[in-house]
C-alpha cells in the first residue's frame, strides 16, 4: 500500500487522496502516525488532486492524524463548511462526529452537541448508525447554568437553540431541578 501510494503521489494523481485517507486505520492500528502525515502532508499538497469530498476526508483524516487540537479543530471546522457547500454524501457526518466529539471532550457542551445533532441527522438520512453521537446526545441533561439565574439560564438556551437546525430537536426538555436548570435533549 505504502508503495502504490508513494507511486500515486510521484504521479501527481488524484486517487492518491482516496488512498490516503483509506489507510487512516493502517496508520493509527499500526502506530505509523508520522509516516501517515507525512504522506498527507504530501498528497494534500498535490494540485486539484481528486474531488473536493476526497480531499475534505484527507483533511479530516490529517487533521485526527495529527492530534494538535487548534490545527485539528480548523481543518475540521474546514471540512464541515465544505461538506455544508457539496451537499450530503456518504461521508458528510465524518467531520461532524470528530469536530463534536472534540468538543465534547474539551467540556464545550453547547456546541458539541449542535455539531453532533446536526452530522446524526445527516448520518440517519443516508442510512447511516451513528452511535457516537446518539449516546452523546443521549447523556443529557447537560447543565445550562448553575447560577440561580433565569435569565442567564434563558439566554444559554436560546443560544442554544439557535445553533441546532430544527430537525435535530426531537424533542427537548427544559428542566428546573433544584435551582439549576437542565436541557434535556431526546434523540429518537
Amino acid at each position: 500500500m505504502r508503495a502504490a501510494l508513494r507511486f500515486l503521489i510521484d504521479s501527481a494523481d488524484g486517487r492518491a487522496l482516496d488512498l490516503a485517507a483509506a489507510l487512516r486505520g493502517q496508520w493509527l492500528g499500526r502506530g505509523r502516525l508520522r509516516e501517515g502525515i507525512c504522506l498527507l502532508d504530501e498528497v494534500l499538497a498535490l494540485p486539484a488532486a481528486g474531488d473536493g469530498t476526497a480531499r475534505l476526508r484527507a483533511r479530516e483524516v490529517h487533521a485526527r492524524a495529527h492530534r494538535g487540537v487548534q490545527l485539528a479543530r480548523t481543518a475540521l471546522a474546514e471540512a464541515v463548511r465544505g461538506f455544508r457547500e457539496l451537499g450530503e454524501s456518504t461521508w458528510t457526518h465524518v467531520p461532524y462526529q470528530q469536530l463534536g466529539r472534540m468538543l465534547h471532550e474539551e467540556g464545550h457542551a453547547v456546541q458539541a452537541i449542535a455539531l453532533l445533532s446536526e452530522g446524526l441527522g445527516l448520518a440517519q438520512r443516508n442510512g447511516g448508525n451513528w452511535p457516537y453521537a446518539r449516546d452523546c446526545c443521549r447523556r443529557a441533561p447537560y447543565p445550562l447554568g448553575t447560577s440561580r439565574s433565569l435569565t442567564r439560564s434563558t439566554r444559554l438556551l436560546t443560544d442554544f437553540l439557535r445553533t441546532i437546525p430544527v430537525v435535530a430537536l426531537c424533542p427537548v426538555l427544559l428542566l428546573t431541578l433544584g435551582s439549576t436548570m437542565r436541557l434535556v435533549l431526546v434523540v429518537s
